[in-house]
């Protein structure tokens, strides 16, 4: 039986057949199957990073307009300059509304990392 080269296993790819007789490195196998697995292990750490970057990207934004929103119900005060009194239920959440509305800044971080991979698959070269 006449052997094809593609197929006697001495080019090492995956995938490729090897005949009895034919002298293929027993440690070959083993690499590229080690490689594959780390392939996988990587790609389904590269879509769990890019969902988690989705989820948690707009949060600061969302967070700024939330504040901004209660603020502007309340008819209260709201800038990144200082804290002014708001009163709910006689309680003073300026602070909380000072910090919500100053975690927008965090999108400038956040929203361009959710923009990085948005159909939530790596990207790879080659």
């Amino acid at each position: 039986m006449a052997s094809d080269p593609a197929m006697d296993g001495s080019d090492s790819e995956p995938g490729s057949r090897v005949e009895p007789g034919s002298s293929v490195d027993s440690n070959s196998s083993v690499q590229w199957g080690l490689a594959g697995g780390l392939r996988s292990v990587l790609r389904y750490a590269s879509v769990g990073l890019a969902a988690l970057s989705l989820t948690i990207g707009p949060f600061p934004t969302l967070s700024a307009w939330g504040a901004e929103a209660i603020a502007s119900g309340l008819g209260c005060e709201l800038n990144e300059a200082q804290l002014h009194p708001c009163y709910v239920l006689g309680q003073n959440i300026d602070e909380l509304l000072y910090n919500l509305f100053t975690l927008g800044w965090l999108s400038l971080v956040t929203l361009p990392l959710a923009g990085r991979c948005p159909s939530g698959r790596a990207q790879h070269s080659g």
